[in-house]
C-alpha cells in the first residue's frame, strides 16, 4: 500500500491553501435527513482525519449530521487517490471517495467514484458519470445494466488501504492498493460518450433517504459511524497511478469557496417492484424488472424503466425518460401545465424542461392545464385536475378527463372517453367508441367530415355514421360541415349543426338549437319547456328557398335569439334589431303569414327588404317577447 500525503483542512471562513481541503458545512443535497457538519471532521495528533456520521444535536434542521471535505487542487487528467479505512457500515450509509467537476454550476458533469454502500465493506462500487451532447446524464452502471461491484478480498473497515483512479484523455483506471480493479473508456459508456474536465477530489460519509433499493434502508442504532483517512492527493498529469513525492505547499491564497452541488445518485432496481427516487443532482436510475416507480427529482436525470409496467415521473430539468418494455406511464403530477407528445422520441419542451420521452404508452397529468398527445398504440391518458386536452390519435385509447373542463379526442380506433367532472368536450372519431360525459354539462363533438346521426336519448350502441358508438351522460352535440341529424334527450340540450343541411331535434327539455350555415330543420319538441333557436349571422338563413325551417314553435314560450346578428352592417358596432310586428322596416325584424305558416324576416342594410328569413311551421303569431335581440 502506498500512503498519500496528510490532509490540511480549512473551513469556509478561512484562507484556503492551494493544496488544502475545504470542510463542507451546509445542507446535503443528496438526502433529506442530513446536513454536512464541519465539526464532524476532526484531525488527530498523528495527522489522521476522521469523518463522523451520527445524530444531530437537538434543534437541528435535520436529524443527522454527516461529514465531507473537498480538495482545493484541480486536475483534468491525472491521479486522484485516498488512503482510508471505511467505517463499520450499516444499511443506508455511503462512504465515498471520488473526483467531481470543479465548477459545479457551469461545467458538464464528470465524476469517477469509489463508494462503500450499505453494510458490506468487503466490496466497493465503481462508477463514472458524464453528460452526452444533449446535456443528459449518463453513467457507467447505466451502460452495464447495474452496479459495478469489486470484491476487495479484504474488509475495508478493518484497516487502511489506498484507492486511486487515474483519469486519462480516453480512459480511466481504478486501483486498490496498486491492483487494477477496472479500466473503462468510451466503449463502456452509453452512446460511446467520453468527456473529461477539471475535477476536485472529495471524501464523504452520509446517510441516504429514499434510495433504499441502492443503499438499503437507513438503520442507525445510535452508534456514530467513523471513517479514517490517513491521506489524500490530487496529482495533475500523473498517469502512472503511483504516489509521487509531495512538493512543499505554495503560499496560501484567499478564496471564496462555493458549496458543492448535491451529489448525484445512480440507482438500479431488481426484479421486484422498486420505488427509486433521485436527488437534486443529475441522476441515473434503471428499474430493470418489475413494475417500478422512478422519480429523478430536480436535475438533468435519465430514467430507464426496463421490463415491467413502470411509472416514470416528469419533473424539473432536461430529462431522458425511457419506459423500456412493458406498458409504461408518464407521471406529470404537479402544478405545472405540461405539453407532451408520446409519439415524439426527440427532445420536446414539456413545461418542466426539454425532455426526451421514449417507449412510454400512457399519461397521467397533474393540477395544471395539460396537453397530451398519444401515439399509434393503445394509450391510457388521465388528465386529473385542470382543464386538460388529451388526444389518443391512433389505437384503441382510453381517455379520462377527471376534474376540470377537458377536451378529449380519441382519434381513430375503438376508444373509450370519460369526461369526469366539469363541462367536457369529447369527440366522435373513427371506430366504435364509448363516450361517457360523467358529471357536468358535456359535449359530443365530431372530428371527421362524415355526416353523423346522434340521438342522446339512446344510451346503447347506435350507428352514428362514424361507427357504432355508445353515448352516455352527454347533454350537448356539435356537428360538422356535413348534413347531420342530432337529437336531444329529456334534459336541456344544446345542439349545434355547424355547416351542412342539418336536422336538429331537441326532444323534451329546454333546448337550444343552432343550425349554423346550410338549410337546416330545427325541431324544438312538443313539450311546454322553453326552446331557443339561435342565429348568429344573416347568412345562416337567407330569404328564399335556402332559409331554415323551425318546427314546434310555441309563442310566448320559445325564443328566437338574434343577438349574434348585427342589425345595421353599415354602422360601426353591433346594433340590435327592433321588432316591428308585421311591417317591413329598416334594420328591423318582422313576421308575415305564409299560408298556415309564418315567415320571420329581418333587414340589415336599411332597404326594408329581407336579408334574413326563417320559415316557422304552423305558427300564426309572434310578439316582441319571443325575441332575444
Amino acid at each position: 500500500m502506498t500512503l498519500n500525503p496528510q490532509i490540511s483542512l480549512f473551513t469556509i471562513n478561512q484562507t484556503q491553501p492551494t493544496d488544502g481541503w475545504l470542510l463542507s458545512d451546509w445542507a446535503a443535497g443528496q438526502t433529506s435527513i442530513m446536513n454536512w457538519e464541519d465539526q464532524n471532521v476532526t484531525k488527530t495528533a498523528t495527522g489522521e482525519v476522521q469523518l463522523k456520521l451520527g445524530a444531530a444535536p437537538s434543534g437541528s434542521s435535520r436529524p443527522y449530521n454527516g461529514a465531507e471535505f473537498q480538495s482545493s487542487e484541480v486536475a483534468t487528467t491525472g491521479a486522484f487517490s485516498w488512503t482510508a479505512q471505511a467505517p463499520k457500515m450499516v444499511d443506508g450509509a455511503v462512504f465515498g471517495m471520488f473526483s467531481y467537476k470543479a465548477d459545479w454550476q457551469n461545467q458538464p458533469w464528470v465524476e469517477f467514484d469509489f463508494e462503500f454502500v450499505g453494510k458490506d465493506t468487503t466490496k466497493v462500487q465503481l462508477n463514472i458519470h458524464m453528460e452526452d451532447a444533449n446535456g443528459r446524464h449518463i453513467s457507467l452502471d447505466q451502460a452495464k445494466g447495474g452496479s459495478i461491484i469489486v470484491d476487495l478480498g479484504f474488509d475495508g473497515a478493518q484497516g487502511m488501504h489506498t484507492y486511486d483512479v487515474t483519469v486519462a484523455n480516453n480512459s480511466a483506471t481504478f486501483r486498490v492498493d496498486g491492483r487494477v480493479v477496472g479500466v473503462y473508456g468510451a466503449a463502456d459508456m452509453p452512446g460511446g460518450v467520453w468527456q473529461i474536465g477539471p475535477q476536485k477530489s472529495y471524501v464523504d460519509l452520509w446517510c441516504a433517504s429514499g434510495l433504499d433499493s441502492w443503499t438499503g434502508k437507513w438503520a442507525y442504532d445510535g452508534t456514530p459511524l467513523v471513517a479514517r483517512v490517513q491521506g489524500a492527493d490530487v496529482r495533475p498529469g500523473d498517469l502512472t497511478g503511483l504516489a509521487t513525492t509531495v512538493a512543499p505547499a505554495p503560499t496560501p491564497t484567499p478564496v471564496s469557496p462555493t458549496p458543492v452541488e448535491p451529489a448525484p445518485s445512480s440507482l438500479n432496481g431488481d426484479t421486484g417492484n422498486n420505488a427509486l427516487t433521485g436527488t437534486s443532482g443529475n441522476d441515473s436510475m434503471a428499474g430493470n424488472g418489475g413494475n417500478d416507480t422512478l422519480a429523478g427529482a430536480a436535475g438533468h436525470d435519465s430514467l430507464f424503466g426496463g421490463d415491467g409496467n413502470d411509472m416514470l415521473r416528469l419533473d424539473a430539468g432536461n430529462d431522458l425518460l425511457d419506459g423500456g418494455n412493458g406498458s409504461d406511464w408518464l407521471d406529470a403530477a404537479g402544478t405545472v401545465a405540461v405539453r407532451v407528445d408520446l409519439g415524439l422520441t426527440t427532445a420536446q419542451a414539456t413545461g418542466y424542461g426539454t425532455d426526451t420521452l421514449r417507449n412510454i404508452e400512457h399519461f397521467s397529468g397533474g393540477s395544471g392545464n395539460d396537453v397530451a398527445l398519444g401515439n399509434d398504440g393503445g394509450n391510457q391518458m388521465n388528465g386529473n385536475l385542470g382543464n386538460d386536452q388529451l388526444s389518443g390519435l391512433g389505437g384503441n385509447d382510453t381517455l379520462t378527463g377527471g376534474a376540470g373542463d377537458d377536451v378529449l379526442t380519441g382519434g381513430v380506433g375503438n376508444d373509450q372517453v370519460f369526461g369526469g367532472d366539469g363541462s367536457d368536450r369529447m369527440s366522435l372519431g373513427g371506430g366504435d367508441d364509448l363516450i361517457d360525459g360523467g358529471a357536468g354539462s358535456d359535449w359530443a363533438t365530431v372530428t371527421n367530415a362524415i355526416a353523423i346521426t346522434v340521438n342522446l336519448g339512446v344510451t346503447t350502441a347506435q350507428n352514428t355514421g362514424s361507427g357504432y358508438d355508445t353515448i352516455r351522460n352527454v347533454e350537448n352535440v356539435t356537428g360538422n360541415a356535413a348534413n347531420d341529424r342530432l337529437t336531444g334527450n329529456s334534459v336541456a340540450n344544446i345542439l349545434q349543426g355547424m355547416g351542412g343541411n342539418d336536422t336538429l331535434s331537441g326532444a323534451s327539455g329546454a333546448d337550444t338549437l343552432e343550425g349554423g350555415s346550410g338549410t337546416d330543420a330545427l325541431y324544438g319538441g312538443a313539450d311546454a319547456d322553453r326552446d331557443v333557436f339561435v342565429f348568429k349571422s344573416a347568412s345562416e338563413s337567407t330569404a328564399g328557398s335556402a332559409h331554415d325551417t323551425v318546427f314546434s314553435f310555441v309563442a310566448g314560450v320559445d325564443d328566437f335569439d338574434l343577438r349574434g346578428i348585427d342589425a345595421n352592417t353599415a354602422q360601426a358596432g353591433d346594433q340590435a334589431f327592433a321588432f316591428t310586428g308585421s311591417t317591413a322596416s329598416a334594420y328591423g325584424v318582422w313576421a308575415v303569414a305564409s299560408g298556415s305558416d309564418m315567415l320571420l324576416r329581418a333587414d340589415v342594410n336599411g332597404d326594408k327588404v329581407a336579408d334574413f328569413e326563417v320559415l316557422v311551421v304552423n305558427a300564426h303569431t309572434v310578439n316582441a317577447g319571443d325575441f332575444l335581440l
